[in-house]
């Protein structure tokens, strides 16, 4: 599907922090609200700020992050997209948050590990060799590879304090999302929001093989 010239707006609710902005051609706006796991009480003022905005232009698509994050966070971010959805009418594409946090610095470095903490020592992560992923999966900070060659992206200073280059970043900006966002919808790669849930730090498949290996 070709893109046209409409509103490109993306939603970030998988962390401590509300997210919400919009590109138009090539003016992007971004505005964040520390809420701390309150999305629901903060998401509709900062729409009400982008509607300003962007008052009665064409929404082209709407990219948001659907996990993996907080439970609570992430489906504060997935009703309110439902509700917009249901009244808009315009399409949804899901962003992992693991490769919004790890897109601005793919255009720079090759050897890439994003990791995203979970809860004490528990973390996904994503590992990228000469740009290309190669690794997605869940452990303990210590099952992370620690290797020169790579720059890390992750908050954690146990980690970075072994690694040569580590960058404490832990929530995508709204810029990754939307360019993420403008490939996925380029190859109809939507989703389908009857249905759509988030992707959680806890669901079920994963925490069953993490406790079994302790």
């Amino acid at each position: 599907m070709h893109l046209k010239d409409g509103i490109k707006i993306g939603i970030e609710t998988s962390g401590k922090i509300t997210k919400m902005g919009y590109k138009d051609d090539e003016y992007l706006y971004e505005i964040s609200f520390g809420s701390y796991h309150s999305h629901s009480e903060y998401i509709i003022f900062l729409w009400k700020r982008i509607e300003e905005k962007i008052k009665n232009k064409d929404i082209e698509f709407v990219a948001i992050t659907e996990g993996p994050g907080y439970f609570t966070s992430l489906r504060a971010g997935f009703s309110f997209a439902k509700a917009l959805w249901f009244y808009k009418k315009v399409p949804f594409v899901g962003i992992n948050t693991i490769d919004a946090l790890a897109h601005p610095f793919l255009k720079e470095y090759d050897n890439l590990i994003v990791f995203l903490k979970i809860k004490k020592d528990k973390v996904f992560w994503k590992k990228f060799l000469k740009g290309k992923e190669i690794e997605f999966k869940m452990g303990k900070l210590d099952d992370i590879e620690i290797d020169d060659k790579f720059i890390y992206v992750g908050n954690d200073i146990n980690i970075s304090e072994r690694v040569k280059k580590c960058y404490p970043l832990e929530i995508p900006d709204i810029k990754s999302l939307i360019e993420i966002g403008e490939e996925k919808f380029k190859e109809n790669k939507f989703l389908d929001m009857e249905r759509a849930e988030p992707f959680y730090f806890y669901f079920p498949e994963y925490v069953k093989a993490f406790d079994k290996k302790g």
